[in-house]
């Protein structure tokens, strides 16, 4: 699914592509430098731009206020809601992205909409991992929101409740995707109802990491049937 960036968003992108700087607001409201000086730091930066509006904290990291415009935000609700009314009930599903303070603040914008999401990151206990996993099982939660290197290994079960998945970005690592994607896509899932959905920003270097990583599990499925 391809979406246009906001205009905010759409600033910020431009300037950092054209100039390799953009001018974001810090923590107290005053427009300030972002500075990509090297070019993998500016490739994640262009990433980082295609989810939300970006914000600068207290200590100088780029973050996303809890209400940055966001196309994918926007968009995401659109798809969760079709999920619906295709399967004709509450659709639960499973939200990736490659961004920890992304995740929380679509979890929380979510909740605040209606939707009952938890965020699944890095930053969560293995405690508090397993406690979001029975909620999701029992029915007390519909929706993950999950960085992919945080869900990409060592948990089972989730299949038995979800068959979808929605990708607000990918990992550059294909592996991870296909790991993270395995948390779904395993014996137990409803494989007719299963369905994921990649949500793109429209001229961005989501276009292009979406294609190459595309050529790669193709590359890799061939080779694996070779090897078969």
């Amino acid at each position: 699914m391809y979406v246009d960036l906001t205009p905010a968003q759409r600033a910020q992108y431009t300037q950092l592509e054209e100039e390799a700087i953009a001018w974001v607001r810090d923590h107290e409201g005053i427009e300030a430098p972002v500075v990509a000086d090297l070019p993998i730091v500016l490739r994640q930066r262009l990433r980082t731009a295609t989810l939300g509006e970006m914000s600068l904290d207290a200590e100088g990291e780029i973050f996303f206020d809890a209400d940055c415009t966001s196309a994918k935000i926007t968009a995401l609700r659109g798809v969760l809601d079709e999920f619906d009314r295709q399967a004709g009930r509450k659709e639960p599903a499973v939200i990736f992205t490659d961004s920890r303070r992304f995740a929380h603040v679509v979890a929380e914008r979510m909740n605040r909409a209606g939707y009952r999401a938890l965020a699944w990151t890095g930053d969560a206990s293995e405690k508090q991992r397993m406690a979001m996993k029975e909620q999701f099982l029992a029915g007390e939660q519909d929706y993950i929101v999950a960085t992919i290197p945080a869900l990409s290994e060592g948990l089972d079960g989730l299949q038995y409740r979800c068959s979808k998945i929605v990708w607000l970005s990918r990992s550059e690592n294909q592996l991870k995707n296909d790991q993270s994607a395995a948390r779904i896509w395993r014996p137990g899932v409803d494989q007719d109802a299963f369905m994921q959905v990649d949500i793109l920003a429209r001229d961005t270097l989501d276009e292009g990491t979406f294609s190459r990583l595309a050529m790669t599990r193709r590359r890799n499925r061939l080779q694996m049937g070779a090897a078969v």
